[in-house]
């Protein structure tokens, strides 16, 4: 019994000797400093960890990027020597190491045709086309009435002009087909692999296969340059054509007026 109240004793002065544990609140207050101490001491090193964590996946995911990007960039510098390799093994000739005369390659053949004063029309915008094609169709037509005048005994101003207005659609339709095929030739040489050229004129003729490099561009420049003529050219073609038609079906019903006395 002495033992219990000793012990009992002992227990009380240690609670007394504590501050804040005489009251209730005291004690509550004491529990919640305890309770955020705790926490403080737990959340420093959970946060601490975190960042830890993350800058050491940030520091792997570049790492990982970089050994990416210096693979990537080996992979290219090896593919690069390749081709190189490749092309040195099949390089093709030039034209000029070959002796291809300068007037018959592709190229040089579109740039005099661009120069020449009619063939270079389907070159031009396309307003100042149609101002061309128009004017040269009124010139042709006006050329071609008198010509038609003699053709007929009485005065048919009517008959005249149709049979004018034919002879200018005609010789128009001869002078677009030229150009047709002259930019069709042209168009032909630069979508061509090989092409044929004959060092001076007299059975001496040849092919020059052309180079991958040469070959890119020729196809690149048909493609900017020379459809977008022939396409044009096609165009007015058919326009003209459906023109002629009509004049022909108008001549004929004015002939037919022209003949009948009861007209």
């Amino acid at each position: 019994m002495r033992g219990v109240c000793v012990c009992a004793m002992v227990v009380m002065g240690a609670a007394l000797s504590r501050p804040g544990v005489v009251s209730r609140r005291g004690v509550g207050g004491g529990r919640i400093q305890a309770i955020q101490h705790n926490y403080q001491t737990v959340r420093k090193p959970i946060a601490l960890q975190r960042r830890l964590s993350m800058r050491a996946e940030g520091e792997q995911n570049e790492e990982i990027s970089e050994n990416f990007r210096k693979r990537v960039q080996r992979m290219n510098q090896e593919r690069l020597s390749d081709e190189l390799d490749d092309k040195d093994k099949n390089t093709l000739p030039s034209a000029d190491e070959v002796g291809v005369p300068s007037s018959q390659q592709p190229t040089t053949e579109l740039a005099n045709a661009k120069k020449g004063w009619l063939f270079n029309w389907p070159s031009l915008p396309l307003p100042q086309y149609a101002l061309r094609i128009g004017g040269f169709y009124l010139v042709l037509g006006l050329v071609a009435f008198p010509f038609a005048q003699s053709g007929f005994d009485d005065n048919n101003l009517k008959a005249e002009l149709v049979s004018s207005n034919m002879v200018a659609l005609g010789i128009l339709e001869f002078i677009l087909l030229r150009l047709f095929i002259t930019w069709d030739y042209i168009g032909q040489r630069l979508l061509s692999d090989r092409v044929e050229y004959e060092q001076t004129g007299w059975a001496d003729g040849d092919f020059w296969e052309k180079p991958p490099q040469v070959l890119a561009r020729d196809r690149l420049i048909h493609s900017e340059e020379v459809q977008p003529a022939i396409e044009r050219i096609q165009q007015t073609l058919l326009a003209f054509a459906v023109a002629l038609f009509v004049s022909a079906s108008s001549f004929n019903s004015v002939r037919i007026e022209t003949e009948d006395p009861r007209v």
